[in-house]
């Protein structure tokens, strides 16, 4: 299978420390299939798990990473995901 082509990257404002490691920007790949139904499946518990299952599948990193990420870098974050999810429709709110 072909690795999936990077959309975007993001630079987050807030470094998050996992053990010894810095990480200082995630990349993300087109959401597919799976990432979506992923999203769905956890959109059931709440809006927000289904937004951090969604960034789990596309910046491939763990759920330690996604709930590290602090919240004007998932403003950042959705902005540049959201045209791929919506296509012009109203974002759903996550609360």
């Amino acid at each position: 299978m072909a690795e999936r082509e990077i959309i975007f990257s993001v630079t987050l404002q807030k470094p998050i420390v996992q053990g010894t490691d810095i990480i200082e920007h995630l990349d993300f790949v087109e959401p597919d299939l799976n990432a979506l139904e992923c999203m769905d499946r956890g959109s059931k518990i709440s809006n927000m798990n289904g937004v951090m299952k969604l960034l789990e599948k596309c910046a491939n990193i763990p759920p330690s990473v996604v709930g590290a990420i602090g919240a004007r870098d998932l403003g950042q974050i959705m902005e540049k995901l959201g045209p791929f999810l919506l296509e012009g429709k109203k974002a759903p709110s996550l609360e």
